[in-house]
């Protein structure tokens, strides 16, 4: 389900203004036209069936007057599984454009909060300039998607900083785990899930091209983070985080199905 994301608040009329780059995305994109009606993900979740219009050669998306529209539709920001809201990605930056890929996968998948770290092993390093991408990438991939979930990327960072950054929500119960590509050591992950609860904070670490330095492992062991491996071929780093995502995602709903069953 494709859906306009927008971050402005609606005017006392609950209508809103679309700007230059928005306005390519609804006509170029989309091919709206003028009546068409198309649904609206607001700031705080909340998703609403809206139609375009032109007022003074100015487009606006306004509510629908149609009674049977103008209900939310799609999927609402109470519908949101718990450990989507509290999904955090720590990726080791690979090359800019593979970043680039994994935080459009990682938003399409519903991930929370995405941590770029700056790794020993990561050929770029402090690239502030490319926030502003990243967000517009947040916001092409959840409206192709229809991802509820507002995707937050952080500035790059070193790993001690990130990890002390994730300290202060102690009061969550966090699954820390780490890619591995070795299999001594590692836990499957219904052993790593054990008795999550449906609050449980998941926070996955993934590497970038040259994977962990030794430093960055004992950092991560302290953290408590377990080590999850694949038995699968050898994947690259922008492959790795989508299969993680997906593979703990799945679990997670899988075991609650399961439980549910007994």
């Amino acid at each position: 389900m494709r859906q306009f994301v927008t971050g402005k608040k609606p005017d006392k009329d609950g209508s809103l203004l679309i700007d230059a780059k928005d306005e390519k995305y609804l006509i170029r994109v989309l091919r709206l036209r003028e009546g068409s009606s198309i649904d609206v993900r607001h700031k705080d979740g909340s998703i609403q069936s809206m139609t375009l219009i032109k007022k003074h050669n100015v487009w606006v998306l306004v509510p629908n007057t149609d009674s049977s529209l103008s209900v939310e539709t799609g999927v609402k920001a109470a519908d949101i599984p718990s450990f989507n809201k509290n999904f955090i990605l720590l990726q080791f930056m690979p090359k800019l454009q593979k970043m680039d890929q994994i935080v459009r996968q990682a938003s399409e998948c519903g991930v929370s909060e995405i941590y770029p770290v700056n790794g020993d092993f990561s050929s770029i390093k402090d690239c502030p300039e490319r926030i502003d991408r990243w967000e517009r990438i947040v916001k092409e991939a959840r409206q192709q998607s229809g991802s509820p979930v507002d995707t937050m990327v952080h500035q790059p960072a070193d790993l001690t900083a990130v990890l002390r950054y994730l300290e202060k929500d102690k009061d969550l119960q966090t699954l820390h785990i780490v890619l591995t590509e070795f299999a001594p050591g590692s836990s499957s992950i219904f052993s790593i899930l054990g008795s999550f609860t449906e609050n449980v904070r998941i926070v996955l670490a993934v590497g970038c091209e040259g994977g962990f330095s030794k430093k960055e492992i004992d950092l991560l062991d302290e953290a408590g983070f377990r080590h999850l491996h694949f038995n699968t071929n050898i994947l690259r780093t922008e492959t790795a985080a989508l299969y993680g995502i997906a593979v703990i995602q799945n679990a997670i709903m899988e075991k609650k199905s399961w439980h549910e069953q007994e």
